[in-house]
């Protein structure tokens, strides 16, 4: 059995909003010019990219796999030992605005 756990998206809310609405926008484009592919591919990538762990039970192995474009999975298979440690680490991750200062 494969636990599938979704972790974030790389990108962050905003850019994860704005990936998405770049890919409607050059969906929309394509049909009136051929140059919208370009904001139909860097929206999928932008909009669509999570992160994730596989954890497989029967095989005792884990996977942290990066989902590109919601399509193509990247990551490699570690098979879980009999000596390795296991911990939780605490994260303060959050998503703040930068204000920066014109001199």
């Amino acid at each position: 059995m494969i636990t599938n756990n979704l972790l974030d998206e790389p990108f962050g809310p905003v850019w994860t909003s704005a990936g998405i609405f770049m890919f409607i926008a050059g969906l929309i484009i394509t049909y009136f010019s051929f140059s919208g592919q370009f904001f139909v591919l860097i929206g999928a990538l932008v909009g669509f990219t999570s992160t994730s762990t596989l954890i497989d039970h029967d095989k005792r192995s884990i996977k942290v796999s990066n989902k590109l474009s919601g399509i193509i999975k990247t990551g490699q298979w570690i098979k879980i030992e009999p000596d390795m440690k296991i911990g939780i680490k605490k994260s303060n991750r959050a998503w703040r605005e930068t204000k920066m200062r014109l001199a």
